[in-house]
């Protein structure tokens, strides 16, 4: 899945980043691949590290991880591919699949550029104001059906596929961050890492050159790890979320299942939002093993600086419930579906409809 130990630049970040209450900047600057300790365009670490690999018989975790994405021009712009419909209306067939051809279907999607990029708006109770975006990956076939994460991400992280799968929709949620922050409507998006990314130490380093070189998206954007992959997580995993934090980037947890969760524990660590299933909250306390009462969790949570975001809400009589329980963030789709972005956003004349 990874190296067991830290390589190349990624070493660096242990003790630099930013404080975090540190501030950054408001007015993004156009993103410069640059990165400021080597003084090497991305373009050449990309054409040095490909030399490198190629001698090694291999390919580094970025530069696959770019596949059908021009990572970078003269300019510093960043530009990828034509991205299926910010919002179209929802389009496409799902498909399912369980059979030997999913991993085939997978890597074809990869190579084809047909990563696309969804949006689901979170919004503020209770004027339903948008407030934040959740960015999810759908990838589609050779005639055009849809495949969820829940289908095919099971393949691509037992295929190590998943950190370019997860780089192409970072990539992708920047330029709309960018263009969102150039109209004065600047929003967080949720990002979903997983932990092949952060075990990936070819693409882990890359990254973080990234990262350290456009700090100000720290404002703008928001890892999301799932509870399972949080429990799954040891000292090495958890080094490199402290890497991402010392940047000044925020996590969230998502796909929560139990509410006896140390949440101090998941502040210490930079974790400033927690999206809990409306089923759980509202649901039978006992078998959530709350110490809480979800009417109280809300209040407790702000205690510690996390934002609670109640997510699958699907019907107007949870909307009502949520508000004996000072519920102040909703996600689901009583109040949108995730639809995918318009495709003139990732061009020049893309107008983005906040």
């Amino acid at each position: 899945e990874g190296s067991g130990a830290l390589s190349g630049s990624a070493q660096s970040y242990s003790q630099g980043g930013v404080a975090q209450g540190q501030t950054h900047h408001q007015v993004p600057p156009q993103i410069q691949p640059d990165t400021q300790t080597q003084g090497l365009s991305l373009a050449d670490m990309l054409a040095a590290k490909k030399a490198e690999m190629q001698q090694a018989g291999s390919r580094s975790g970025f530069e696959r991880s770019t596949a059908g994405l021009q990572a970078a021009g003269d300019n510093g712009q960043l530009t990828n591919g034509p991205a299926t419909g910010l919002l179209a209306g929802a389009s496409g067939e799902r498909v399912r699949s369980n059979d030997h051809s999913l991993l085939s279907t997978v890597n074809d999607a990869i190579e084809a550029n047909r990563v696309e990029l969804y949006l689901q708006p979170i919004v503020g109770l209770p004027e339903r104001e948008l407030q934040y975006y959740e960015a999810f990956s759908r990838l589609r076939n050779e005639i055009g059906q849809l495949i969820l994460p829940r289908d095919y991400m099971a393949v691509a992280e037992a295929a190590e596929l998943a950190p370019i799968i997860d780089n192409q929709i970072v990539l992708r949620s920047i330029q709309v961050i960018q263009r969102l922050v150039e109209r004065g409507k600047g929003r967080k998006v949720f990002c979903n890492l997983s932990l092949n990314s952060l075990r990936d130490a070819d693409f882990f380093a890359e990254f973080m050159d990234f990262m350290e070189a456009n700090r100000w998206l720290a404002d703008h954007l928001v890892f999301e790890f799932t509870e399972e992959a949080f429990e799954r997580s040891g000292a090495y995993e958890f080094e490199r979320m402290a890497f991402i934090a010392n940047l000044g980037f925020r996590f969230s947890l998502d796909q929560i299942t139990r509410l006896d969760i140390d949440f101090k524990a998941l502040a210490d660590r930079r974790f400033g939002f927690v999206k809990i299933n409306s089923s759980l909250l509202l649901g039978n306390m006992e078998g959530s093993k709350a110490q809480i009462h979800s009417a109280d969790l809300n209040h407790y949570l702000n205690r510690l600086n996390i934002i609670m975001i109640v997510d699958m809400v699907e019907r107007e009589a949870v909307v009502r419930q949520l508000r004996d329980y000072n519920v102040q963030y909703a996600q689901g789709n009583l109040f949108c579906e995730p639809k995918p972005v318009r495709p003139e956003v990732f061009g020049s004349a893309a107008e983005v409809a906040a």
